[in-house]
């Protein structure tokens, strides 16, 4: 008689081969039709594969901050801002509303105080619209400040359960940093001229400006030495970050070289991952070796690291007289300030310009109240970091943000290409103090084993 699942299993394969040939004839006839089609429709069935793969969170996520970039950067003009907002924040939407069916995980007292001043700085920033100088874009930026930091402390709360998932997460932020790095970097030793910035002749890359381009390298390099630490596939990290240190590099932004030196002395001084050093500086070597030996004129941004112009002495490009100005603003409205995100609209003499100081900026347009609560939100962040007997391996990648925010002011640029990436790992800092350490748990099995064989023997000695 046979068996009846081999005869269902037989049918299927038949039924297999017509319907792969029905598959290829469809894409040769939409290849024939359009170019652009064909490649819709690879793209979509390359994307549900990822979608399958990583799941509905990370890949909306990441959806978002990849469509981060491609507005920021030379791609802007391809959709309207509408556009642009639909697909920067529709993602976002879906991976919140995936996380709603989640129950909470472990949650501490410093966790409850991340979450609360979170909540009241989101607060503070719409009552600024009582009093801002700047309605027009007061109103809509706190009301995305709102959105996202109810998305972001549903990730907090509900989606870092356990340490694998926080490791995952910062992988593919990680990844997608490095990826569209490397696009850029491509382009420029092919000869391109767009990831160039033509002011001044400084990488961007994907970017808007080179100094979004040395910020993201400059975190995903501090992203890499955490990563470095637990991976299996350290060469690959390694390589990732020698990309990155020379995308840093091309871009010729000093804040973000500034942050990676610091970061560099925290780990020597904190005696942690002194090894990854010496090979990220030798690869990052040969990676300039090479870019020399295919075009020298690559090199060029290097030699404005400290003069942007030639015939100004002002090292800062004009930011101490932005910081001037902002402090002058301050004294006239110090409790409320100017009004969330109203800087670029307010600033005398440059309507338009950042800030290029996120701690001013926060005095300048919330006042005494919302600086006080963003203090406390860095401490309330701190604390939640530490767990007794466990190391702080995320620490290095907060210490390149908060000093990159020292020349930027980008964190709470919702729109731009890195306001997202920030805080996801400011965020992931603080939930990493809920676990043990990985190093931690081998030291405790250890120990524990070590106490076990002693027993052991003694007992065998008795």
């Amino acid at each position: 008689m046979g068996n009846p699942s081999d005869r269902i299993q037989f049918h299927n394969a038949k039924l297999l081969m017509p319907a792969m040939i029905a598959v290829l004839a469809a894409l040769v006839y939409v290849a024939v039709s359009s170019v652009l089609l064909l490649a819709a429709v690879l793209g979509l069935a390359v994307y549900s594969v990822i979608l399958y793969k990583a799941g509905l969170w990370r890949t909306m996520v990441g959806t978002s901050l990849l469509v981060s970039v491609l507005r920021s950067g030379p791609t802007s003009a391809l959709l309207s801002e509408t556009g642009w907002y639909i697909l920067q924040f529709g993602p976002i939407v879906l991976a919140g509303i995936a996380l709603l069916p989640k129950k909470p995980g472990r949650i501490r007292d410093s966790d409850r105080a991340v979450v609360l001043f979170m909540i009241l700085f989101a607060v503070i920033a719409l009552a600024t619209n009582l009093t801002t100088l700047a309605p027009s874009a007061t109103l809509p930026q706190s009301i995305l400040l709102a959105g996202m930091t109810t998305f972001l402390l549903l990730t907090f709360v509900r989606r870092w359960s356990g340490p694998s998932d926080l490791r995952g997460d910062v992988s593919m932020v990680f990844l997608l940093i490095t990826m569209v790095q490397i696009v850029g970097v491509v382009a420029v030793l092919a000869g391109q001229a767009w990831p160039v910035d033509p002011d001044y002749g400084r990488f961007r890359g994907m970017y808007s400006n080179a100094n979004y381009a040395g910020m993201m390298s400059a975190i995903g390099i501090a992203g890499g030495v955490y990563l470095f630490r637990a991976s299996k596939r350290r060469i690959l990290v390694l390589a990732s970050m020698a990309v990155l240190t020379a995308a840093m590099l091309l871009s010729g932004s000093r804040g973000a070289l500034l942050a990676v030196v610091i970061a560099v002395l925290i780990l020597m001084l904190s005696g942690t991952q002194r090894t990854l050093i010496l090979p990220l500086a030798v690869l990052g070597g040969l990676f300039f070796v090479f870019a020399m030996v295919i075009d020298p004129q690559l090199l060029e941004p290097l030699d404005r690291f400290f003069l942007r112009d030639g015939s100004s002495p002002d090292v800062t490009s004009g930011r101490l007289q932005i910081y001037q100005q902002l402090l002058d603003m301050f004294q006239k409205s110090p409790l409320t300030g100017t009004g969330y995100r109203s800087i670029e609209e307010v600033k005398p003499g440059a309507p338009g310009l950042a800030a290029h100081n996120i701690y001013l900026s926060i005095l300048t347009e919330t006042g005494l109240f919302g600086a006080f609560i963003f203090v406390a939100l860095g401490l309330s962040v701190l604390a939640a970091s530490r767990l007794e007997n466990s190391a702080r391996p995320l620490l290095v990648v907060v210490v390149t943000i908060a000093v990159v925010e020292l020349t930027e002011s980008s964190i709470y640029g919702w729109g731009g290409p890195s306001a997202l990436t920030a805080w996801m790992l400011i965020l992931a800092f603080a939930a990493n103090g809920r676990f043990r350490s990985e190093e931690t748990v081998s030291t405790g099995e250890t120990a524990a084993n070590g106490v076990a064989t002693s027993a052991a023997t003694r007992s065998r000695d008795l």
